[in-house]
């Protein structure tokens, strides 16, 4: 399979860029409280 057979113009890289808005979807990585949960849920 070739795999890397294709390019991306600027404009589909503007668009690309277009779709990170710094925040995320599940939780708050700011929250001090979530942090300090996930950090008592280590493995």
């Amino acid at each position: 399979f070739n795999i890397f057979d294709f390019e991306l113009s600027e404009d589909d890289m503007n668009k690309i860029k277009s779709l990170d808005t710094d925040k995320s979807l599940f939780f708050s990585h700011s929250d001090i409280e979530i942090v300090k949960f996930l950090i008592s849920k280590k493995v």
